[in-house]
């Protein structure tokens, strides 16, 4: 009997080496040198802001030669040179030239309030910011947002014209307003301010990136007026009625008794993630399968590889079949919102029908560098969004590393199968004597499986270092969790396309279609999550590394591409191996060097009302004094953990907790999750809030709250007080001056405050905490008080400081943590007296404040800040 023999897997999937020579054709196709040249281009005017003239001069005469030369090496060198000087001339057009009407000129002297006059040109969006576990005590959590195309402002002299596009804040949720209405804003109109905190995230470069550099807040709803009497048709609100009613379709009856799931749906389908349930956002990033959840390159693939399937079902033609395929893509990305993931997608799918249509031979790297050309010419911004990234980065992965991965695994046989988990599938996928039902089911299981697998680790091996780059943290096993989510997500896509066309012919099936979607949402969500608690989940790479420079990430991707080049036999595998251990090498040596730091840096961090000071040490460790706030931010997220991975610190030796407010520890649990810290450190009157036991309320607050974490973190409290012996950290001696036990006087949370003096060489700095009149008096009659730098005692108030202190102190440097500028109209100077001939900064005014002693010297910088920056924004 004749045994038709069974191809290898690879084979099947065409992952052969003949097979990768006739569909990606030959490795630099004409297009790629001008890609690579755009992204050059980019790079170097992001970098060094090239003169336009320069740019354009020097792009011509290339040109010029490149239309005389012959083709070959020096016409690929001088198109590429020539799309590198034009895409530093495009990006410079659009992230640094500003027309002479633009509505940023309103606000060159400052902040003003304003009526603006505009088009929503972004469809309004819930944004909800996340304070770790305190949210309950934090106001102003939620905000909704929308782009303004700003046609006029009133700043008190009447509306003027201008052009330019405005993000827009309410700090109220509302779902009444649309894309395209025409609306009138009052508000606060500001331009968006750099980092205020090293390594802190920059909201100004963020935005002009987006084309926006002004923005606008609004307190209540009824500060945005809808002009109901513009009836004037567009495409904005066309699209928007239009997504309106498939959003109808898809979710039918199910929202507000299955929001959560209504919520999964939109964002896995519609592409609206901004009103995502956070549980759901949490249970896909904790798995590594946030692509899943936006929409993506691979949704489009999904959608056109299903319509093309019911055309052939149907009997269509392969023309045909292609034209309806192209024809839907091209709405669905209208549809989901053109970003570069799915931009990338429909212009490969188009290129890919067009081949067919026209029958022409289809090369996939000019099909990669003519969607990555026509992104970059419309939008050079979109260089830097982390969407094209990874979606470039990620087919390239699946293109090249996932069909090395497929020959190796075939090399490597049952051992690689094993380490896979799929060893029993493969075994009965590589048996061919049962030909009954169970054993094609099975052999289909496990050959589809293992694609999967192997496409899922093919993206995630390249694009690895960008995660690592952008979200600080990377999912081991999130490849696993990928390949095996996949299924479920397949299913969810499909259900909801179907309802959705199924709703414009049929309304009633596509009901129960809809609800089979939410269905499979709810149990996709239960599946991640019991994927992160069996195979593993998410891992914040700086609680044992400092930022991963550019350098090691570039080597790393150098080491896969010669292991791609390995497996095709084109490099000799020795030379892998020597580049891979040439990259272990220098990762230990770089992790494992010994940092040593001239002198101590204190950064008093600008965190709004509250506190966050770091105290770095010459061995590269830290010591932390609070690490809170009272803005509805995560302090320790977004200000504290940046700080500590730009200066390089991967430890904390002792966090302070200088009293029981919460302006003073709401990020001490999320940076307890990012950083290393080996001990918590706080007053013996902590956990009662002072020695007048105001703890005694049976209600759940902040403190019990933050207690209940640093249990689940097996975190405990030291304890210290007035008479402990001087905690010593090198050369940094820290000695605590308050509170004393028992007390002097009850005590309340703020008098309650530590209060240290830290020492290095000859110079000393006091932090003082909240403490108000009684303990500064005492502390006077007491102690002597002296020091190069003093922390003003709660937050600089007028009303809780005594002068004479300050006076007491005798701290040339006086430093205040305050969310306040010295120059808001009203403000009190009473203290102005004894600031007199005193060096004095405001976090308010100066941005995080860095003091360096070394030896018997005290310097001083800070970061400079716009004067119009938005204290909300």
């Amino acid at each position: 009997m004749y045994m038709r023999p069974t191809k290898h897997l690879s084979e099947q999937a065409g992952f052969t080496k003949d097979a990768l020579a006739t569909r990606f054709g030959p490795v630099l196709p004409p297009l790629f040198p001008v890609t690579v040249g755009l992204v050059v281009g980019i790079l170097v005017d992001d970098g060094v802001m090239v003169p336009p003239i320069l740019a354009a001069a020097i792009g011509a005469a290339a040109v010029l030669l490149g239309l005389v030369l012959p083709r070959g090496l020096q016409t690929i060198v001088l198109n590429g040179l020539a799309a590198t000087c034009l895409g530093a001339l495009l990006y410079h057009n659009s992230y640094r030239r500003v027309p002479e009407n633009h509505v940023v000129h309103q606000v060159s002297a400052g902040p003003l309030v304003a009526r603006l006059r505009g088009t929503i040109v972004s469809e309004p969006a819930l944004r909800t910011r996340r304070t770790g576990p305190f949210d309950r005590w934090f106001f102003d959590l939620e905000r909704t947002s929308f782009i303004l195309q700003a046609e006029s402002v009133d700043a008190g002299e009447g509306f003027v014209a201008v052009r330019g596009r405005v993000a827009v804040y309410v700090r109220e949720t509302v779902l009444r307003w649309q894309l395209g209405d025409t609306v009138e804003v009052f508000g606060r109109l500001y331009r968006f301010s750099p980092p205020e905190n090293p390594g802190g995230m920059d909201w100004q470069r963020h935005q002009r990136l987006r084309g926006i550099w002004v923005g606008m807040t609004a307190p209540v709803e009824e500060c945005v007026l809808v002009d109901t009497g513009d009836s004037r048709w567009s495409y904005r609100s066309a699209w928007q009625a239009v997504r309106h009613r498939v959003r109808a379709l898809l979710l039918d009856d199910r929202i507000g008794t299955e929001y959560a799931e209504s919520t999964l749906l939109e964002a896995m389908i519609l592409g609206r993630r901004q009103a995502i349930d956070p549980r759901l956002n949490d249970a896909f990033r904790n798995a590594g399968c946030m692509h899943f959840l936006a929409v993506s390159g691979l949704h489009v693939g999904i959608l056109a590889l299903f319509i093309w399937w019911l055309a052939q079902l149907l009997g269509l033609s392969l023309r045909s079949s292609t034209a309806l395929t192209m024809a839907v893509t091209v709405m669905y990305a209208l549809l989901a919102d053109p970003r570069p993931p799915i931009m990338r997608a429909t212009i490969t799918t188009l290129v890919f029908g067009f081949s067919i249509l026209m029958r022409r031979p289809r090369n996939f790297m000019q099909t990669i560098s003519l969607a990555a050309t026509i992104i970059l010419l419309i939008q050079p911004a979109a260089l830097f969004d982390v969407g094209f990234q990874l979606s470039f980065t990620g087919v390239m992965g699946i293109a090249f590393v996932t069909p090395a991965l497929t020959r190796l695994a075939g090399q490597a046989g049952a051992q690689l199968a094993q380490f896979l988990w799929i060893q029993s599938l493969v075994k009965i996928a590589g048996s061919n004597n049962d030909r009954s039902v169970g054993w094609r089911i099975a052999a289909f299981v496990g050959r589809w499986l293992r694609l999967a697998i192997a496409v899922s680790l093919g993206a995630w091996i390249v694009g690895g270092p960008i995660m690592l780059a952008h979200f600080d943290q990377i999912t081991p096993m999130g490849w696993l969790n990928s390949a095996l989510a996949a299924p479920l997500v397949l299913a969810i896509l499909v259900v909801g396309f179907l309802a959705i066309l199924t709703g414009l012919l049929w309304p009633t099936p596509a009901s129960y279609l809809s609800d089979a979607a939410g269905s499979l949402s709810s149990l996709l969500v239960w599946w991640l999550e019991r994927l992160t608690e069996w195979i593993g989940g998410s891992v914040y790479v700086n609680q044992h590394l400092a930022v991963v420079p550019v350098w090691m990430a570039v080597f790393y991707l150098v080491v896969v591409g010669a292991a791609v080049f390995a497996s095709l036999g084109r490099l000799k595998w020795r030379w892998v191996v020597a580049l891979c251990s040439g990259l272990t090498t220098v990762f230990v040596v770089w992790h494992c060097w010994p940092v040593q730091r001239a002198g101590v840096t204190i950064a008093v961090l600008s965190v709004g009302r509250g506190n966050a000071v770091v105290i770095e040490l010459p061995d590269g460790g830290a010591i932390l004094y609070d690490a809170g706030t009272s803005n509805s931010y995560d302090v320790g997220a977004w200000t504290v953990v940046p700080y500590l991975r730009w200066r390089g610190i991967r430890s904390i030796e002792a966090a302070f907790v200088s009293h029981s407010n919460l302006d003073h520890y709401s990020g001490l649990p999320s940076l307890l999750d990012r950083a290393v810290t080996e001990r918590i450190v706080v007053n013996p009157f902590f956990e009662r809030r002072g020695s007048g036991n105001e703890a005694e309320s049976s209600d759940e607050g902040p403190l019990e709250t933050l207690l209940s974490e640093l249990t689940l973190r097996g975190q405990r409290l030291d304890v210290v007080m007035r008479g402990s012996p001087p905690l010593v950290f090198g050369d940094v001696e820290v000695e605590v001056l308050w509170p004393p036990d028992p007390p002097p006087f009850e005590l309340g949370a703020n008098d309650s405050s530590l209060v240290l003096r830290v020492r290095y060489g000859g110079s000393s700095i006091l932090l003082c905490g909240d403490i108000e009149q009684r303990p500064q008096r005492w502390l006077m009659e007491h102690e002597d008080l002296r020091a190069d730098v003093l922390l003003l005692p709660h937050h600089g108030s007028t009303r809780t400081t005594v002068p004479e202190f300050i006076s007491a102190v005798d701290a040339g440097i006086v430093v205040n943590s305050s969310g306040t500028r010295r120059d808001r109209p009203g403000r009190s100077t009473v203290l102005d007296g004894v600031l007199t001939g005193r060096d004095y900064f405001n976090t308010a005014d100066h941005g995080a404040i860095m003091i360096h002693l070394a030896d018997d010297e005290v310097r001083v910088t800070t970061m400079r800040r716009l004067p119009d920056r938005d204290p909300d924004g």
